[in-house]
């Protein structure tokens, strides 16, 4: 009868040990692991501007504050290793929209879907437009890779092909190669 609270207690205990711990815990900019940037904190404006209420009434504050307390809880990183593991060990290669390419590499599956035919000739015609008006110079188009372009080699998907890689020969083929 005497041990009959110590299962309250030591889940009171654990809960209180992680909340403290992740409010003392420098925030973190990005996830290494995932690659991604992690949700900064939430700031939210006077009620007399009135975009926080909005955002409180539809229930948007709620959600930027759930994903950054779920983003910086302390000791996430290893969380987060410990479930890639167990998906590894049941042989999964696609892991909550990321792949885990060749040599255990995690790569975010990319979203250049989003960008139809028309933006990517807008695109085009804004290089174009800006070749026409610096006509004397040359002109470049400079990718910086993302992490699934530049592993595509790694990816479990045989012939895969990035969405960046795609969108990069799009617009390739739409600007004027001439200029």
């Amino acid at each position: 009868m005497k041990y009959k609270y110590t299962t309250s207690i030591l889940v009171i205990g654990f809960t209180l040990f992680v909340g403290v711990m992740s409010i003392l815990t420098p925030d973190k900019l990005t996830s290494q692991q995932e690659g991604r940037t992690l949700q900064p904190l939430p700031k939210g404006e006077t009620f007399e501007e009135g975009s926080y209420k909005k955002e409180l009434l539809n229930g948007e504050a709620f959600k930027k504050w759930d994903n950054y307390f779920s983003d910086h809880i302390y000791g996430r990183s290893k969380l987060v290793n410990t479930y890639t593991d167990m998906q590894m060990s049941l042989g999964k290669k696609y892991i909550n929209g990321i792949y885990l390419g060749e040599d255990n590499e995690l790569i975010k599956s990319d979203n250049y879907g989003m960008y139809d035919e028309e933006y990517r000739t807008k695109r085009a015609q804004h290089f174009n437009k800006f070749a026409d008006r610096f006509s004397n110079a040359k002109a470049y188009l400079v990718n910086i890779p993302n992490k699934n372009y530049a592993y595509e080699e790694k990816m479990p998907i045989k012939d895969f092909k990035s969405g960046q890689s795609i969108f990069i020969g799009d617009i390739l083929n739409k600007i004027d190669k001439e200029k």
